[in-house]
């Protein structure tokens, strides 16, 4: 999995939380850096905030989306907008879910379980 956030502290702790259930977690700072990840990488589950300085999510999510090698893995948008029009947003920029800060460990869990799947792109 990749999380892609600008704050370190929540990096840290959702990579945390995805480790004890067995993870493998990658993380990145900004669009940049994830960009770079995923040249050697291609993730099963990509988790990216909205709000970013550098590039937003819904951006990176929409260049993941134009990108063959990219383009199936589920991104979850990760947000404290929590408007339906922000949603509507998301989901037409090609997020696959959305979670709206703060969620609990077992929202997380609930999020990872649909969209990780084999059966996540019926979904």
């Amino acid at each position: 999995m990749l999380v892609v956030d600008d704050e370190p502290a929540f990096c840290f702790a959702i990579s945390e939380i995805l480790r004890l259930r067995g993870h493998s977690v990658e993380q990145a700072h900004n669009v940049s850096e994830a960009l770079v990840i995923l040249t050697g990488l291609t993730p099963d589950l990509i988790l990216t905030d909205i709000m970013m300085p550098d590039s937003d999510g819904l951006s990176f999510i929409r260049h993941l989306r134009s990108r063959p090698a990219w383009a199936k893995i589920p991104a979850i948008a990760v947000t404290a907008k929590a408007l339906q029009k922000d949603r509507d947003a998301a989901r037409a920029a090609g997020a696959d879910g959305y979670l709206v800060k703060p969620f609990s460990a077992q929202e997380l869990h609930t999020v990872i379980r649909v969209y990780s799947s084999p059966d996540a792109a019926a979904a």
